[in-house]
């Protein structure tokens, strides 16, 4: 629920339409996440995150290591089942390189994701909603050959 209404942005109604939940259930969540100071919740009904910037999830946590699993699959299903899709975006490779050259892609890679993480963070204030489009990414690196 905190996902879809700080990074979603999307409204109570949608969520409960969305995951078929009670408005008097979409309360109780929104209690638990104000009370421990993720929201607040004004007294027209209107959402105010409590942080700013970018979200850094401990990847270790039970709900982060659900959501890889969920997300993950379902957005490469996505790509997959529609390559062709004029906004999906997949490439495979297959690399060889020194220990050192792979820790520096490693690193131009996260500058380039954190670059594009904040110009979505900016562009969610100076645009208007209807003009952004979502785009789930997905990167996967491991070192090793296209075997089973």
């Amino acid at each position: 629920m905190f996902w879809h209404l700080t990074v979603a942005d999307r409204s109570i109604e949608e969520i409960s339409k969305r995951e078929k939940l009670p408005l008097e259930k979409m309360d109780s969540f929104l209690r638990k996440l104000e009370s421990i100071d993720l929201i607040q919740v004004s007294k027209n009904g209107k959402i105010r995150k409590m942080h700013s910037g970018l979200v850094r999830w401990n990847n270790d946590s039970p709900l982060v290591k659900k959501i890889n699993q969920e997300w993950s699959r379902s957005t490469l299903e996505k790509v997959l089942q529609n390559p062709s899709e004029e906004a999906h975006f997949h490439r495979l490779s297959f690399l060889r390189l020194v220990p050192e050259s792979r820790e520096t892609f490693y690193e131009e890679l996260n500058q380039i994701i954190t670059k594009y993480a904040r110009l979505s963070s900016r562009e969610r204030v100076e645009k208007k909603l209807k003009d952004l489009q979502p785009l789930s990414l997905l990167i996967a690196i491991s070192p090793t050959e296209f075997t089973r």
